[in-house]
């Protein structure tokens, strides 16, 4: 289902306040959604991002998460 949606709903339902994911877990679920189909959705990565609140996310999460290719590849 999660794959389903598009990128707005998927946005309005990762910054539900009453959602209950840790910061990883929501950039997890942004990348997947966007390997998906990523010639059609990698454009929608940096927009979704704002989903993931970064004040939540531990310094360490941080680091390793900015040093994946993944990451870096989908920053226009």
């Amino acid at each position: 289902q999660l794959y389903q949606m598009d990128n707005i709903f998927l946005k309005l339902f990762l910054s539900r306040d009453d959602l209950n994911l840790e910061e990883p877990q929501v950039f997890d679920i942004i990348l997947e959604w966007v390997k998906h189909n990523e010639s059609e959705r990698k454009q929608y990565f940096e927009d979704l991002l704002d989903c993931v609140r970064w004040l939540h996310a531990t310094t360490e999460w941080l680091h390793e998460t900015s040093t994946k290719p993944e990451f870096a590849d989908n920053i226009k």
